[in-house]
């Protein structure tokens, strides 16, 4: 019987065999599949709140809704709206000198008007730690620079490439900050003039040039001598006024070309 099915076998391998099209090898190399060509292209809307709350609208909700204000948490406040490609990219900081990478696609999709859902949920923040600005970002190779700026007046440039992340659970580190420091503003404008104003009303002018290109998870430089005050706004300015809102409610406007240099 066993003479007759091993007949029988070779027979049909006569007739049927063909060439292995698989080969067999001892090391087997990592297989690597481009997640990105799996995600379909969709122009949306993305808004990102001032306590973390992050949502994704179609164009078609936020065409029939955007007459209407996002429904936001009492005493909550947009910080970003961006019209984006689900293929694109946000990246939030944070005021530890932390920054999240959140791919677009990944962000929950809801209605213009439900509330969203805060970032902790995507990635996990630290108790004392607050969102304070965030970037889109379409291109990583784009010679975009980011600069990010402290309450003690320290000031760091960084290029956008620097920021790409394959692997993005968890905040990353932006730059290195003192315990009692935090980071209070940071910007991807890219002018030629920086602007860095106190809590106490003085102001300091001066070229971008002066600022070194460092890497991420570097401490950054000092802008200004503070003498126990505080940094409270900076900025990258192209415009001949800046407006200054203070604590009462007041306005001032500033010719930037009278700010000292």
């Amino acid at each position: 019987l066993m003479d007759a099915i091993k007949g029988e076998l070779r027979r049909i391998k006569r007739e049927y065999g063909r060439e292995r099209k698989t080969t067999i090898v001892e090391e087997v190399s990592e297989i690597k599949i481009d997640t990105t060509m799996m995600i379909p292209k969709e122009d949306v809307i993305v808004v990102i709140t001032n306590e973390g709350y992050v949502k994704r609208v179609s164009n078609k909700s936020y065409q029939a809704s955007k007459d209407e204000e996002p429904l936001l948490k009492e005493g909550d406040y947009v910080i970003g709206l961006y019209e984006l490609s689900t293929l694109d990219t946000i990246l939030l900081f944070t005021s530890l000198g932390n920054y999240l990478y959140l791919p677009v696609h990944e962000i929950f999709d809801t209605k213009w008007k439900e509330l969203g859902k805060h970032i902790s949920n995507i990635i996990p923040l630290k108790e004392n730690e607050f969102i304070i600005g965030s970037i889109p970002v379409t291109d990583f190779d784009k010679e975009v620079y980011i600069t990010t700026f402290t309450e003690r007046g320290i000031v760091k440039r960084t290029l956008l490439k620097e920021y790409y992340a394959q692997r993005y659970s968890k905040p990353m580190s932006n730059m290195k900050i003192k315990k009692d420091d935090k980071v209070i503003s940071v910007t991807s404008s890219d002018n030629d003039e920086i602007i860095v104003i106190t809590n106490s009303g003085y102001a300091l002018k001066f070229d971008t040039s002066e600022v070194s290109i460092t890497g991420i998870r570097t401490s950054g430089v000092k802008t200004i001598n503070l003498k126990g005050d505080k940094v409270v706004g900076a900025l990258i300015s192209s415009n001949e006024y800046i407006v200054l809102v203070m604590n009462k409610g007041n306005l001032k406007r500033i010719k930037v070309s009278e700010i000292e240099k």
